[in-house]
Parts: C-alpha cells; structure tokens; sequence
C-alpha cells in the first residue's frame, strides 16, 4: 500500500463513518436497534476475506447423566443406524466426528438451489 492510497482510505473511511458521532447520540432504545444494523450494514459490504472470523463457542463435556442418556439414542444414520450409540464402536464415532469439512459442504449444498429444490420435493 503506497502512503497515496492509504491516505485515500483513511479519508475515505473517515467520511463514511463522519455521521455517526450524531447517531451516537440517539437514545438507549433507538441505540440498541440502530448500532446492530450499522454493524450488520459495514460486514456486508466488507470483502469476505476481511471480515472478522465467528467466534466458536467451546464444546463442554456432558454431564455423566447426559452422557448416559446419550447413550440410549439411537444412531440416526450409517452402518450402526438404529444402534444405541452406546453400543457404536468408539472408533466410528471418533471419525464421525472428524468430519468436519463435510459437514461444511454439506450445508452449503443444503443452502444451494440444488439443495433447496431436493428439500422442496
């Protein structure tokens, strides 16, 4: 970035965002709805590679009672289907679980025309 350009950014920037120091006035209950809209407003025009990646809440354990409640549902799906999953073997469920970029394509595709039209049928 040359110092011409990164001037040009900053004044651009700069008179994009020059109004809301009026709007930062605006009363608690007029904020709360305005604020989230600025900000859902700014990521959608920001290219995707820029915008800030989601935080991932952490996965917690189950308790032990919901672990054996777990246990008795049966698996929804695959070779163990039906199974308790209590009875699945450990190595299958550590691979479900690996799985993670397909999970990724896969509800991607569910979002897609295709996927909406299959859904629909």
């Amino acid at each position: 970035m040359t110092i011409e350009s990164n001037i040009a950014a900053r004044e651009a920037a700069d008179s994009a965002t020059g109004d809301l120091e009026t709007w930062a006035a605006l009363a608690p209950e007029d904020s709360d709805l305005f604020w989230p809209r600025v900000l859902k407003n700014v990521l959608a025009a920001m290219p995707a590679e820029l915008r800030p990646k989601p935080e991932v809440a952490p996965v917690r354990p189950m308790t032990p009672e919901q672990a054996r409640d777990f246990e008795k549902c049966p698996m929804p799906f695959g070779q163990h289907e039906y199974k308790p999953i209590g009875e699945v073997p450990i190595d299958y469920l550590v691979w479900l679980d690996s799985q993670e970029d397909f999970r990724k394509l896969l509800s991607q595709y569910l979002l897609s025309e295709a996927g909406q039209a299959r859904q629909e049928e």
